[in-house]
């Protein structure tokens, strides 16, 4: 009984909005994922919380500065499917190689470098592209 009490008060508060549910501690493949869903959304301001460094650098004009970037980018990324082919994550260090299949058929492939910041955080910071 006090189980089934427990679990409704947590369902009601996830549904309704009052559990806040934190992705700060979020592991470099759900940083990952996370990344492309702003992506696919044209929502560049997430996009921003999880890069830095040289892969921030290279899109920083585009992310800051470029209106049309978010428009860019749902066009780019509609349609397509985005998969986590495997991962090597070490203790502050991580590689997330994913694949990302477009509606023409094509399949672009990428090795995502990501660190884990002072605090805890993974943040995508280089890339490799290979086709």
């Amino acid at each position: 009984m006090k189980r089934r009490l427990l679990y409704s008060i947590l369902v009601y508060l996830l549904v309704s909005g009052n559990l806040a549910i934190s992705t700060e501690g979020a592991g470099p493949v759900s940083t990952v994922i996370q990344f492309y869903k702003a992506s696919k959304n044209g929502d560049t301001e997430t996009m921003k919380r999880y890069i830095s460094g040289s892969f921030y650098n290279r899109r920083k004009v585009l992310l800051e500065e470029n209106k049309e970037y978010p428009n860019f980018l749902r066009q780019h990324y509609q349609g397509t499917k985005i998969r986590v082919v495997n991962s090597n994550i070490t203790k502050d260090n991580a590689v997330v190689n994913i694949s990302i299949e477009f509606p023409d058929g094509s399949i672009d492939v990428n090795s995502l470098l990501l660190k884990k910041d002072a605090s805890g955080i993974w943040r995508i910071v280089d890339e490799k592209m290979s086709q």
